[in-house]
């Protein structure tokens, strides 16, 4: 039977899923009646959505990787919880997973501040209304959008277009029950290229429509003013 204070080194093997039969139900159990151990697996349990969030914008391949190291190191510290060097072992996997972490992080915050972007207000938009915005990357653009007055069922898509006719589809997404969105794509097109955006039913219907052209002479005109 496992000391009630030792259930602490397992909550990162726990949450890295290198927990497995009986130790695994073991700790399931304990967790019942400790508010502690659920407290620490509540606090880890966002570690892997981080990794693959910050894999969104960097390297699609980068979180199951860094989730891969985490889990090897997981288990080479669930194998040490037979020796008495369990505790040093295992503070060594929470340091795995707070170096990857921190990784993680550092390759996540320099493409989501300092980036300038545009917002236009949808002018000409018969089924629905909002805004988009567009933020230069190094790949291209940004595009992001929110949404509302959207039909309740079907499918969108959004296509941006260049000044020289070069079309591509940015982003697709479902209806939702409240007809609103907020969603974010990603276009190869640099920003300034961009010359109209367009979202539309996956039936082909027109729900809005942004020319940029249009939309920066009505912005400069109004700064005029």
């Amino acid at each position: 039977m496992t000391e009630p204070d030792q259930y602490h080194d397992w909550s990162g093997p726990y949450v890295a899923g290198a927990l497995e039969g009986d130790e695994r139900a073991e700790f399931v159990a304990h967790l019942d009646h400790c508010a502690g151990c659920r407290a620490e697996v509540l606090a880890l349990a966002a570690l892997p959505a981080l990794l693959r969030g910050a894999a969104t914008f960097v390297d699609p391949g980068a979180d199951e990787l860094a989730i891969n190291r985490i889990r090897a190191a997981a288990t080479r510290s669930i194998r040490a919880t037979q020796s008495r060097r369990r505790r040093r072992v295992v503070a060594v996997a929470a340091a795995t997973l707070i170096t990857a972490a921190s990784i993680a992080v550092v390759a996540l915050l320099p493409t989501m501040t300092g980036s300038p972007h545009d917002e236009y207000v949808l002018a000409q938009a018969d089924h629905a209304s909002g805004t988009i915005r567009l933020t230069p990357k190094p790949w291209g653009t940004e595009v992001r959008l929110d949404l509302t007055e959207l039909s309740r069922d079907g499918v969108f898509v959004v296509d941006a277009t260049s000044a020289d006719g070069h079309r591509e589809q940015v982003a697709t997404w479902s209806a939702t029950k409240s007809g609103n969105a907020m969603v974010i794509g990603a276009s190869s097109l640099e920003t300034a290229a961009i010359r109209s955006i367009e979202v539309r039913s996956a039936d082909g219907i027109v729900v809005a429509f942004l020319e940029l052209a249009a939309a920066a002479a009505a912005s400069s005109g109004a700064s005029t003013g």
